[in-house]
Parts: C-alpha cells; structure tokens; sequence
C-alpha cells in the first residue's frame, strides 16, 4: 500500500470516528446504541488510535462505563445526565461557542454566523434544527468529517484552530467536573484527546502547525470588526445538508 492509499484509508477512518462521535454528543443514549458500541469495542477501536497516555486512561474509563448493567434505572441516569449538559444546560456548561465568547455568555451571536459562513463557504448548510444553533458541538464534528472525508485537510486543520478547539477543551472539563456520569464525562474527555491528537496529525501532514493561542486570539479579534450581528439569512435551499 502507497502513501497515498494509507493516507486515504486515514481520512475515512476519521471522518467515520468524528460523525460517531457527533452522533453521541447528539442523542439521549439508548440500550441498544450502547450495546453496539461495546460490542464493537468502543472507544478501544476507534479508527485513529489514541497515543497520550492520558487519553488511554480516559479511554479505559469509559469502556468501563459501558460495561455497565443497561438497566433501566441506569438508562434514565443517563438520559437525566444528557438533558443537564445538551437541553436544560443545568451544567451551566454550553455546547455553543458563541456561549464561550459573547461577553454575556449568549447563544447565536458572532461565533454562530462565522461558523456558518465556513459551511456556506464549503457549499454546505445545516440541517432544520431549531433547537440548536450552527456553532454547536455536533455539526462543528460532522463538518470536520466532512472535511477530512474530502481531502480538506488544510481547511479542517484551519477550522479546528479559528473555532471548535478554541472552547472544546473547556467545555470537556466542564462536563467533566460536574456532570453525574462516568459515560458523559469520558465522552466529553475523550472528543476534546481525539480533536487534539487529530490536529497534531494534520500538522505535520499538511504543514500547518498549530498557532500560538494568545497570538491567534488577537488575530482572530483583529479580524472580527465590533458592529451588529448580520441578519439571520438562509443558505441555498439546493445546497448539501450535513
């Protein structure tokens, strides 16, 4: 097998990961999803391994979770854990990031409609979800598999830096420390090691190392002029959904 080939196999590997991992962040967990993830082994299979040895830990840690009795009592403790972090933000921990950079802590401010301009720009629009805006954790995950999937490494690798790694570390730490579940918490540990090591990869495979974050973050306000949030406008409604 060339270079080329195992690259290819690479990206499929990944962009198969990140949708399944968008999927969980994505949906109350239910008995037969969690059978199939640890009949397949997850997350100790992923496609892309995972090196650092604390992402191993967090690796174990949540296999162990899913090893768990999927009583009915437990089923409910999870589904209470999903809708304290993702609906009601009980947690107080936000899967937005304009929630992590509107300086009253909102959603669907700047953030949301610079995200959604990356999709327009890849000629992509989200899907009818009234219940979430298009800078949630979910469809920035399916966009870099998207992107990955297409050989958009430079792109995915420039998404990641300008958006999703800028507040998913926090956000996982925050779920960490206070939501009820050893499920939830690894999820949330583990999407923030994959997304880390993923950038590392891409770094030295397309040539673009990760930026200084005090350096980007002026860059990014430099860039960002201080004046009203646009109109919400609609994208091509022949445009591919994601």
């Amino acid at each position: 097998m060339n270079a080329q080939q195992r690259l290819a196999e690479y990206r499929q590997a990944v962009a198969a990961d990140l949708r399944l991992l968008a999927r969980l962040h994505d949906r109350e967990p239910q008995e037969e999803t969690l059978t199939r993830l640890r009949d397949q082994g997850f997350p100790e299979r992923l496609g892309m391994r995972l090196e650092d040895p604390i992402a191993l830990e967090v690796v174990e840690r949540l296999g162990g979770a899913l090893a768990q009795r999927l009583d009915d009592e437990y089923l409910v403790h999870l589904a209470v854990d999903f809708a304290d972090i993702y609906l009601n933000h009980t947690l107080r921990v936000s899967p937005c990031e304009s929630v992590w950079f509107d300086e009253e802590g909102l959603e669907r401010q700047v953030a949301m409609f610079e995200v959604r301009e990356a999709y327009k720009t890849e000629g992509l629009m989200l899907g009818d979800r009234r219940d979430r805006g298009d800078d949630h954790l979910v469809p920035q995950l399916d966009f870099i598999a998207h992107l990955v999937a297409e050989g958009r490494l430079d792109k995915a690798a420039e998404f990641m830096d300008h958006h999703l790694l800028r507040w998913l570390p926090r956000f996982a730490d925050g779920v960490a420390e206070r939501c009820a579940s050893e499920y939830f918490r690894g999820l949330a540990l583990l999407t923030t090691h994959y997304l880390e090591q993923l950038r590392d990869h891409l770094a030295r495979i397309v040539g673009l190392p990760r930026p200084d974050p005090e350096e980007l973050e002026r860059e990014l306000a430099q860039r960002r002029p201080r004046e009203e949030l646009p109109p919400p406008c609609n994208m091509p409604v022949d445009a591919p959904s994601f």
